[in-house]
């Protein structure tokens, strides 16, 4: 008679055990503790008389789960004084198994640089990656003047009221012209008293 001993699949998982005896004589098997595995059930006798046909017991054992070991990877997301500028996240995986890590869009900041590997696979180690960012700098609102253009409105207000250097003296020349006008009108018209009373 044989004994066999397998997994849930039929699989073999340790040696047969083949015992040999005459017809009417007793046997018996034997339960095995096998590593890695627990027993299930036997089929067939495990114990009986051996006959003329061959005989087969079977001792069937389900797989022992392995404990879940996982890796963690750390994602950071900072600005160059080390503030933190969005959650954490954490990723964890089997052990061996590939992660991957994603730079973000922040408000305000520019990607610097990433420290440690965006990419890579779970370890029995905290793996860390920190994206790293600066501050934007606020564009301050200038206005511009113009050339030539007064910056003071008061000043482009008595611009306005005062003669420019040419015009000054077209005025001078011009107040001195009518002066002589009015002064000769002034004579003419004391003239024409004089001769007056003179008749």
């Amino acid at each position: 008679m044989t004994a066999k001993y397998v997994d849930t699949e039929g699989l073999e998982i340790s040696d047969d055990v083949v015992k040999v005896g005459n017809i009417g004589e007793a046997y018996t098997t034997e339960q095995k503790d096998i590593p890695g595995y627990t027993f299930k059930e036997v089929q067939g006798n495990a114990s009986g008389k051996f006959t003329a046909q061959a005989q087969t017991v079977t001792y069937v054992y389900t797989k022992n789960e392995l404990p879940h070991v996982s890796g963690t990877v750390l994602v950071k997301y900072i600005d160059t004084n080390g503030h933190s500028l969005s959650e954490d996240i954490v990723k964890s995986g089997a052990i061996g198994e590939g992660y991957s890590t994603e730079k973000k869009d922040i408000k305000g900041y520019a990607f610097k640089e990433v420290r440690g590997n965006v990419a890579g696979r779970y370890t029995n180690q905290v793996q860390t990656v920190t994206y790293v960012y600066t501050k934007n700098k606020s564009i301050s609102q200038v206005t511009a003047t113009p050339q030539g253009e007064e910056k003071d409105p008061s000043a482009s207000a008595k611009q306005k009221f005062l003669p420019k250097a040419g015009e000054n003296e077209g005025m001078t020349l011009l107040s001195f012209i009518l002066g002589l006008t009015f002064l000769a009108l002034a004579l003419f018209g004391l003239t024409l008293r004089i001769k007056k009373i003179k008749k």
